[in-house]
């Protein structure tokens, strides 16, 4: 496999426009043909060296997260599965969930969602929007889905019914009662 080297702009200083290598490139030769091939991976640090400009890529994470379900009012329900998978790409970050209610005690009211990896975005009428594809046993009428929107600068979000004749209504812990099995994602943008 040959290797190639792309130079845009570049004067000379003999003002020739020859382009003249004095030394080796790679190893004991000076041709292009002695550059060794890219193998490895690209990989970001640990923590991130943030770079000033906004077209750098400097960032890349994956990881896990906990997805927590709050109830507005006796927030003292159970749940068996709470499982949530995040890819984060400079400030872009992608959020897989899925999480079984196994019971739901006394709890009731507005049904939020707590433990995303990343607040929000901070910034007015930026609204991240995420959509259930998967339920199972809920108390909705047919035809009826659930959706939800974060909070910004937060890490929560409100579980929304889309149920009335204009739009949605916030849900209400009636509407998920034990044993539903629920699965979501989205993306949405952070300050971080």
């Amino acid at each position: 496999m040959a290797s190639y080297v792309k130079a845009t702009n570049f004067s000379t200083p003999d003002g020739t426009g020859n382009c003249v290598f004095d030394r080796p490139l790679s190893g004991s030769g000076a041709s292009l043909t002695n550059l060794p091939a890219h193998t490895g991976n690209v990989a970001f640090p640990a923590t991130q060296v943030a770079s000033a400009d906004a077209n750098t890529l400097d960032d890349y994470e994956e990881g896990v997260w906990t997805p927590v379900l709050h109830a507005a009012t006796n927030d003292d329900h159970t749940m068996s599965t709470q499982k949530g998978f995040y890819t984060k790409v400079g400030s872009v970050v992608t959020v897989a969930c899925h999480y079984v209610h196994l019971s739901g005690g006394t709890s009731s009211g507005n049904v939020t969602i707590a433990g995303f990896p990343f607040p929000a975005r901070n910034i007015t009428h930026h609204t991240p929007i995420f959509n259930w594809g998967y339920c199972t046993s809920a108390s909705i009428t047919a035809g009826f889905h659930f959706s939800g929107y974060m909070t910004p600068n937060a890490s929560l979000l409100t579980m929304k019914t889309w149920d009335a004749t204009g739009g949605t209504t916030t849900t209400q812990f009636s509407e998920i009662p034990a044993y539903v099995t629920m699965a979501f994602g989205g993306t949405y943008q952070t300050n971080t």
